[in-house]
C-alpha cells in the first residue's frame, strides 16, 4: 500500500513527503541529514511506513510517497479510513499515482506568520486541511469546492508526471492569480513565447560554470526575433548560497556539468525568458535567458540515477 501523507513521530503531526524532503536536505533545518520515522496517519492504525524517493539526492519521474511494510497490517485500509492504494511492483517500475490534487501553487507565501517545522518554513502545504468554499447557484442550490493550496513546486511536478490524466484534463489550477486547465499551465521551453505566467520545461543539453555562477542550457531552441535562439537559465552564486538546499543543488549542477549522457528535464515557474545580447568571437549574438529568482521554483528530474 502507498500513501501520500504520513504521521511523523518526531514532529507529532501529519506531513507530506515534500515537507519530509525539505527537512532532510535543508541545511537550516533541525533535522538536516536525519531520517524521520513515519507511521500511518490513522490514529487507530499507526503502522510503520517507509519513505520512497524522499532521501534520494536526484529526483526521478516517480512521485515521492510513503509505502507500508505489510498492507495486511493496516486496519485503516480494511475499514476504508485512509486513502492508501495498492499496486504491483514490476521490475524497477512503481505504479504509484498521485490521487490528491492541489488547486493552487503559492509562489509568494506571506513572509510573516508562516508555520515553521524543524526551524524552516514549510514549503508545501496549506493542504493538510483543505478548505471548502460554497457558492450558491439559484434558489436552494449549492456547490462546494475544495481548495488545496501548496507551496512545493516539486509537488506540482509530481502531479503532472504521475497524476490521473482524465482528472487533470478536467481540473482547473491557479498560479499567481492565473487560472487555467491544469495541463494548459505546462509549456515546452521552445514555445515559451506563446504565453507568460506558465510552467516551462525542457531537456537539459548542458551546464556551464562562469566562476561560481551557473547556466543551464536547454536542448531545444526557441524561434525568437526571426531566428532560433538558445534558451538558458542563469543562476547567481549569491542565490545558491541563500538557498536552504544549497549543497544538494550544487552537487546536481556539478554532476550535470561533468557528465554528458545523463538525461535531465528542467522545470521552472515564476520567471520568464528575456532576449539578451552578448558578444561571441567579436560578433554580437542574441539568446533567450531566464534569471531565476527563487530556487524553490526550479526542479530537475532524471530518467535514471
Amino acid at each position: 500500500m502507498k500513501f501520500e501523507r504520513a504521521y511523523c513521530e518526531e514532529l507529532n503531526r501529519v506531513i507530506t513527503p515534500y515537507i519530509a524532503r525539505e527537512l532532510y536536505f535543508n541545511e537550516d533545518s533541525q533535522f538536516y541529514g536525519k531520517k524521520l520515522s513515519f507511521l500511518c496517519e490513522d490514529k487507530e492504525c499507526r503502522k510503520t511506513l517507509i519513505a520512497v524517493g524522499i532521501y534520494l539526492q536526484k529526483r526521478t519521474k516517480r512521485a515521492l510517497h510513503f509505502r507500508s511494510k505489510d498492507a495486511l497490517e493496516h486496519t485503516c485500509y480494511e475499514n476504508n479510513i485512509i486513502g492508501g492504494h495498492e499496486g504491483k511492483k514490476i521490475g524497477n517500475d512503481d505504479p504509484f499515482k498521485v490521487t490528491k490534487y492541489p488547486t493552487e501553487l503559492i509562489l509568494d507565501p506571506p513572509k510573516s506568520g508562516n508555520p515553521k517545522v524543524g526551524g524552516v518554513d514549510i514549503d508545501d502545504d496549506e493542504g493538510n486541511k483543505p478548505s471548502k468554499t460554497s457558492n450558491s447557484i439559484g434558489s436552494g442550490s449549492e456547490i462546494k469546492e475544495t481548495r488545496y493550496r501548496i507551496r512545493s513546486f516539486e509537488h506540482l511536478i509530481d502531479c503532472y508526471l504521475n497524476g490521473d490524466k482524465k482528472v487533470l484534463e478536467a481540473m482547473e489550477f491557479t498560479i499567481n492569480g492565473k487560472t487555467k486547465k491544469f495541463y494548459s499551465f505546462f509549456k515546452k521551453i521552445n514555445y515559451y513565447l506563446d504565453e507568460k505566467g506558465l510552467v516551462y520545461y525542457g531537456e537539459v543539453s548542458g551546464i556551464k560554470k562562469y566562476g561560481e555562477n551557473y547556466k543551464i542550457y536547454f536542448k531545444d531552441k526557441a524561434w525568437v526575433e526571426n531566428a532560433y535562439r538558445t534558451v538558458s537559465i542563469y543562476i547567481d552564486k549569491e542565490l545558491i548560497n541563500k538557498f536552504g538546499k544549497r549543497k544538494i543543488f550544487k552537487e546536481q549542477l556539478e554532476d550535470l556539468s561533468n557528465v554528458d549522457d545523463k538525461k535531465a528535464i528542467c522545470y521552472f515557474v515564476g520567471v520568464y525568458p528575456e532576449v539578451i545580447e552578448y558578444e561571441f568571437n567579436k560578433n554580437k549574438k542574441k539568446s533567450a535567458q531566464v534569471t531565476i529568482k527563487d530556487l524553490r521554483h526550479l526542479v530537475l528530474t532524471y530518467d535514471e540515477i
